[in-house]
């Protein structure tokens, strides 16, 4: 979502905090658009179930590391959980396993043949405790209440009508129950050699899932390529305190962070983002953004979305010299702040 062309500068009582970014000035080139235009985005065309064996492809254990992903979200011997848009059941075998003895895994998808696909390999591989699920593009058609976890794995990009679908998975968790979602980042390139409508960045997901009524809980870059988010529903409460989102203008101004050019030159502006207190957080920034170094005559226009977690790590967004071509930013240190080295243009 555009913020409109306005260069945007420390305020005096805030000199102290941000003097590092004197010369910078933050501005976007985009017109401003209403509010959540970043909702109107094309859904990708969903995978038919004829391709479903590149779903069991054996290098998805290195791209996607799915036992890392599943320690994440610690699953144990009871869990009721439910694989929205399971395909074949990659995840669903594996989730199965974890929730023995005494555990239920709802497989919904809504391709009847993606279902026979999967009973067949759960059967090939002695899995048990895995339900199918037939739903529709509008309803995953869970029973309401009773699933500890839903895991929507590199589907979610594919819904052709989320907001129903994100209301039946809302209605379907149980007290305390949470979402994880895994989609291909658009941020730092990790994810580019997949289609670009496949993947998704932190600004892009959480104004649809905000909007759904769902609150972001965790957010996780450990993997290779990919976002590992953690939702709830809004306001439920239980598990640690919701993680809080700004806009990186708005984080500016409320003095939530600072912000630093560093080797600010001819060929390069590295800019280094830091919270200033102790609460974690998670700064977005749209694509289109221009940094501007006046000292050096050079600027470098956003090519994608950006994001820092300033809790667990995160990833930050790429620059694009006028010819259009991107460059990678190279993520900082894990930890309280991210740096991003961004490739400028001259206009």
């Amino acid at each position: 979502m555009s913020r409109g062309t306005a260069a945007r500068t420390a305020s005096a009582d805030r000199a102290a905090a941000v003097a590092a970014i004197a010369a910078v000035a933050v501005a976007t080139l985009a017109a401003q658009q209403p509010p959540g235009a970043d909702r109107r985005r094309v859904p990708a065309d969903f995978m038919s179930h004829l391709g479903a064996d590149w779903l069991e492809r054996a290098e998805r254990v290195d791209e996607e590391q799915p036992e890392r992903v599943l320690d994440a979200m610690g699953l144990r011997p009871g869990d009721v959980v439910a694989d929205v848009g399971c395909g074949s059941g990659y995840y669903a075998r594996r989730m199965a396993r974890r929730v023995r003895p005494g555990g239920k895994v709802y497989c919904e998808d809504i391709q009847p043949e993606m279902l026979d696909v999967m009973r067949r390999r759960a059967a090939a591989e002695g899995a048990t405790g895995i339900e199918a699920v037939l739903g529709s593009p509008t309803d995953p058609r869970l029973p309401p209440g009773v699933v500890d976890w839903v895991l929507i794995a590199d589907v979610y990009h594919e819904m052709s009508d989320p907001e129903p679908m994100l209301a039946g998975v809302r209605r379907a968790l149980a007290p305390g129950g949470q979402v994880a979602l895994l989609e291909y980042r658009v941020e730092d390139g990790t994810g580019d050699w997949i289609k670009a409508d496949h993947a998704m960045s932190v600004r892009q997901v959480l104004a649809e899932w905000k909007a759904a009524g769902f609150e972001l809980t965790a957010l996780h870059d450990f993997l290779p390529s990919q976002h590992l988010f953690f939702f709830r529903p809004a306001g439920a409460g239980g598990g640690g305190e919701a993680l809080a989102d700004h806009d990186l203008f708005a984080a500016l101004d409320a003095g939530l962070i600072e912000v630093e050019a560093r080797g600010a030159g001819a060929d390069a502006v590295t800019l280094r983002v830091r919270r200033t207190g102790g609460r974690p957080l998670v700064v977005t920034s749209p694509v289109a953004t221009w940094f501007e170094v006046p000292a050096c005559a050079t600027c470098s226009r956003a090519a994608t979305d950006g994001s820092s977690s300033m809790a667990t790590g995160g990833a930050t967004g790429r620059s694009a010299p006028s010819g259009g071509a991107a460059a990678i930013a190279r993520p900082g240190p894990i930890g309280r702040s991210r740096s991003a080295r961004l490739q400028p243009f001259r206009g």
